[in-house]
């Protein structure tokens, strides 16, 4: 199956009943505060990982090549302008290799949309155990954004608009561990 390791969404919301501010955000009371979060169970976070891996590789990949033929010491010596052809034909094989590079990266990104990912690189640090009203395990993804529905005016709508980020850990009975 196609989506077979994706994540689904948490989505839950609370109303504020004081004034919150941090920093140079102010939130009045009475505001709805949006919360979302990737959560997988534990077959599609496995599936999810395993899937997320080669796309990382090969980004990794590409940006290695880059570095290397842009380098001064090892890199490729036609950019050094000693022979302008050379030099030209140069150019057009780095900008292929960036390219290709770029379309690479932005694939991972894309992919860590809906895969397991982690900024420190080891998802199995991302918070999972048994979460409120689940009966399965479920991992969470990290620096969840936390939303309010913002007004444009008349004539533009409502946009949510993002004013921070929130993570969660799992409560376990008292006498167990992970």
């Amino acid at each position: 199956n196609k989506n077979k390791g994706k994540a689904s969404k948490l989505w839950f919301w609370m109303d504020l009943l004081t004034d919150i501010e941090r920093n140079d955000v102010k939130i009045d009371a009475g505001t709805r505060l949006y919360f979302v979060a990737n959560c997988w169970r534990e077959e599609d976070f496995d599936i999810g990982a395993a899937k997320l891996k080669p796309i990382q590789e090969e980004a990794q990949e590409a940006c290695r090549i880059v570095d290397e033929r842009l380098s001064h010491e090892t890199g490729d010596r036609r950019l050094d302008g000693v022979d302008a052809l050379e030099t030209l034909q140069a150019y057009g094989d780095m900008a292929k290799l960036v390219l290709e590079k770029d379309q690479k990266v932005a694939k991972l990104k894309e992919a860590m949309q809906v895969y397991p990912s982690s900024r420190g690189g080891d998802v199995e640090l991302l918070p999972e155990g048994p979460w409120p009203g689940s009966n399965e395990w479920l991992t969470l993804s990290e620096e969840n954004p936390i939303f309010v529905l913002h007004n444009n005016g008349l004539l533009r709508g409502q946009e949510y608009q993002m004013v921070g980020t929130w993570s969660a850990e799992p409560v376990l009975p008292e006498n167990e561990d992970i």
